[in-house]
This record gives structure tokens, sequence and C-alpha cells, in this order.
């Protein structure tokens, strides 16, 4: 948690820097992000304690996720793949990014 939170406050204040962050708008995002953050954290904690201490329901959906992501990741990305190379794209070839 704490790396997630160091990588993107570092992120962020890079952008600061550069002129690309707009401050009003990332703070109204934040203050969303904190709200939406403390709701879903009190529901989970209700969701928990309704099912008697079993957190069984939050490891399935994740898995559930998982597995749904695992398979649906390679078709969109044979697509996107196959656009680029039909575009004349060299998608097996590395290229310098400098």
């Amino acid at each position: 948690m704490y790396l997630v939170f160091w990588s993107s406050l570092m992120s962020v204040i890079v952008y600061q820097m550069e002129g690309y962050i707009h401050a009003h708008y990332a703070l109204f995002i934040a203050l969303w992000v904190v709200f939406g953050s403390i709701a879903g954290n009190l529901a989970a904690d209700y969701a928990v304690k309704k099912n008697g201490g079993k957190q069984t329901v939050f490891v399935w959906t994740l898995a559930l996720v998982f597995l749904l992501s695992a398979g649906i990741i390679p078709f969109v990305a044979y697509e996107q793949l196959s656009n680029a190379y039909d575009l004349g794209t060299n998608i097996f070839g590395f290229t310098s990014m400098c």
C-alpha cells in the first residue's frame, strides 16, 4: 500500500512540476477517491460482519475478476495487434524508444 502511495505521490509531483496537472480537477478527483475509499471500507466491514466474519465472498469475487480478465485480455490484444499488423507496423521487432 505504501509503495503505491509513494510512487503515485512522486508521479503527481513530477507532473505538477511539468505543468500537466490542473490543480482544481485533481483536488476534486482526490476528494471523491477519499470518500469512495471510506465508503468502500465501511461497506466491506459491514458485509464481513453480516456474513459472520467470513471474507470468502471477496476472495471469490477477486478470483472471478482475475479469471475474466485473463480470458478477455488475449482477445483484445489479438485484435489490436492484428490491426497494427494490417497497417504495416512491425509487431515482431524491437525499436528504440529514444
